[in-house]
């Protein structure tokens, strides 16, 4: 259970600077909320997305050795590459229509971290 609640605390991060990404209005108030609105920039916030989402592929990876399922970590693979691409194709202005790729990558990451929890 411990495992599971670091992987969802990663997902979770993943998700907010996701959604700071994109410009989400509540995500952007909460930050600027806190006190750190300067941070609001894609320049700081994809290497927060990126750090987020290798931190939930690690704890994945660690889960999932451990059980001796690795595929819900190669599901979790996939879902990060897809996730953190996208999003760099969305920030860069290259394709902006890829943003559903974006939300099918986190899920792909959640479904991977909640099939590791099921099968371990």
């Amino acid at each position: 259970m411990k495992s599971l609640l670091k992987q969802l605390s990663g997902l979770l991060g993943t998700a907010f600077a996701a959604s700071c990404c994109l410009g989400l209005p509540l995500a952007l108030s909460a930050l600027s909320a806190a006190g750190l609105g300067f941070i609001a920039k894609d320049t700081y916030l994809f290497p927060v997305f990126v750090a987020f989402i290798l931190l939930t592929l690690w704890l994945l990876y660690r889960s999932s050795k451990k059980n001796n399922n690795t595929n819900a970590f190669w599901l979790g693979l996939v879902g990060c590459l897809v996730a953190s691409v996208a999003m760099w194709f969305v920030m860069t202005g290259i394709k902006p229509v890829l943003l559903p790729a974006v939300y099918l990558g986190i899920g792909l990451l959640l479904l991977a971290t909640l099939w590791d929890f099921i099968k371990g």
